[in-house]
């Protein structure tokens, strides 16, 4: 039964992330192409791209505000009951998405977008109830799974995408709320609530955020918090703007690039699933994630350094293989630092600054651009190294204290 509920809830994560990156196979051609058009045939092409931005955007902003709410709600209220609520959402926000499209209607698009990402919040519960099942033992090797399965999710969502888009634009947006439909029985017989003391308290903004705020600020988490979401914001400069700068440095096709991204998120799911498989039954994740945080910004500086195609290929592989450790061992010192009755908020505020970094990251990037084709990737390397040493000489020294060593 137990194990029946995890895999649930790993995939309920994982399609999660399949619902944000196949829509970018499905909308581009939907919203700028005149001839597939949802809007008006004399609607100009910069009303298109601006259209498009918003609508590929307000997904993460539903995330945003959700993931700090439903890890909040989770610990008071249990993971269960948010978790099944927030799989129905998403459920039904899918299926307002394909209804949208077959009915040719934006507005309907825009608002099932939102409460799709408003439901996409429960990757936060669903991280933390993961958590929560597993052994004490188990939990670094649990959390770790989390990073591998992003890197698979990233790699073949647009080809997901592709596949059902055969049938017709909205048939993969049908095939993920049916696939939410059969979770949420799934979760609704066979996930047991997790125990662990929750809190009663009156519910209100304030109170969510200092509940966020005191988990964060909880003992050796607080320094270790602050890196990964800088990290992160780094890292989305990156990886966010990866497109463009092939195209414009190293003149790659619209092939190659899909290549190149798919080339990335292999080695992002061999780093992640190494520390699953190797790295963490034989180091805790906090000995293991200094080397690749550094390893990782040192790939982005190199990038700017050649002005040979080829040498992207292992700069990417090298990157991205590094920076899944890194997000992994995250992951496990947020399993293994914080409470249980506190997991929920962690992983929701971590959650939040993802879906900020993937707003901030691309954006910053695409303005310093203006500038230099380099220098977005110059800032991301040294936000990532100096994040490194921030992590070094603050965060790795609290959590690697004589009595901390087991």
């Amino acid at each position: 039964m137990k194990k029946t509920a995890t895999i649930s809830l790993y995939a309920t994560y994982f399609f999660d992330l399949v619902g944000l990156v196949l829509v970018y196979i499905i909308f581009s051609p939907l919203i700028v192409d005149p001839d597939q058009s949802i809007l008006a045939a004399d609607v100009t092409y910069s009303s298109r791209n601006l259209i498009l931005g918003f609508l590929l955007a307000i997904y993460p902003f539903g995330q945003f505000f959700a993931a700090l709410v439903y890890g909040d709600l989770s610990d008071r209220y249990g993971r269960r009951p948010i978790l099944l609520i927030t799989t129905a959402v998403t459920a039904v926000g899918f299926l307002l998405s394909g209804i949208a499209i077959s009915g040719g209607s934006i507005v309907l698009l825009f608002i099932s977008r939102l409460i799709t990402g408003l439901g996409a919040g429960n990757m936060t519960v669903a991280q933390a109830t993961v958590t929560n099942l597993a052994s004490e033992d188990q939990r670094e090797q649990a959390s770790s799974v989390f990073s591998w399965l992003g890197g698979t999710a990233w790699t073949i969502g647009p080809f997901l995408g592709m596949l059902f888009a055969l049938i017709s634009t909205s048939a993969p947006l049908y095939a993920l709320a049916l696939l939410f439909a059969v979770l949420f029985v799934i979760l609704f017989f066979f996930l047991p609530e997790p125990q662990f003391e929750h809190e009663r308290h009156a519910h209100s903004l304030k109170q969510m955020i200092t509940n966020i705020l005191d988990a964060i600020t909880h003992g050796k988490i607080t320094h270790v918090f602050i890196a990964s979401v800088v990290t992160m914001i780094g890292w989305m400069m990156y990886q966010g703007y990866l497109a463009p700068y092939l195209i414009q440095k190293h003149n790659f096709s619209e092939s190659a690039e899909g290549v190149a991204y798919a080339f990335s998120s292999v080695f992002w799911f061999m780093g992640g699933l190494s520390c699953t498989l190797y790295l963490f039954k034989r180091r805790k994740a906090k000995y293991v994630i200094v080397l690749p945080m550094f390893v990782a910004g040192i790939s982005i500086l190199a990038f700017t350094g050649y002005s040979e195609a080829w040498a992207v290929w292992p700069l990417m592989a090298f990157g991205n293989f590094s920076e899944a450790i890194v997000t992994a061992c995250f992951f496990a010192l947020f399993a293994t630092l914080v409470p249980p009755d506190k997991q929920g908020r962690i992983f929701g505020g971590w959650n939040s600054g993802f879906a900020l970094a993937s707003a901030i990251g691309p954006a910053l990037a695409g303005y310093l651009a203006r500038f230099s084709i380099d220098l977005p990737y110059i800032i991301a390397a040294i936000i990532l190294l100096a994040t490194a040493l921030y992590y070094l000489f603050f965060a790795h020294k609290n959590v690697t204290r004589k009595e901390d060593i087991n």
